[in-house]
């Protein structure tokens, strides 16, 4: 049952972090390089090229894996801290 959790919260993670990073994007990049903003879905596609380039898997053989489930509510976590820190520096912009 967990298990399926996890799963159902992926697509929701994916399109969180797309999210996040759309409109950290329009507070942080847009303004200081003159470039476009994002749109969510291109966003999700950023987020994953950068997982896939970026993680790192910390295995050890004597310590057990946290649940998937528990990954997955990590990330939303993250994501709403990451998106909630940036609101306060962009008041200072």
């Amino acid at each position: 049952m967990t298990t399926l959790l996890g799963l159902l919260l992926i697509p929701w993670t994916a399109m969180l972090r797309g999210l996040v990073l759309c409109t950290l994007w329009r507070w942080f990049v847009v303004d200081a390089f003159h470039v476009a903003p994002l749109s969510i879905p291109r966003a999700m596609g950023i987020s994953i090229i950068v997982a896939l380039l970026t993680h790192q898997q910390s295995f050890s053989p004597d310590k057990e894996q946290p649940p998937f489930w528990l990954q997955m509510v990590t990330g939303l976590v993250i994501s709403g801290f990451a998106l909630g820190m940036g609101w306060v520096y962009q008041l200072f912009l």
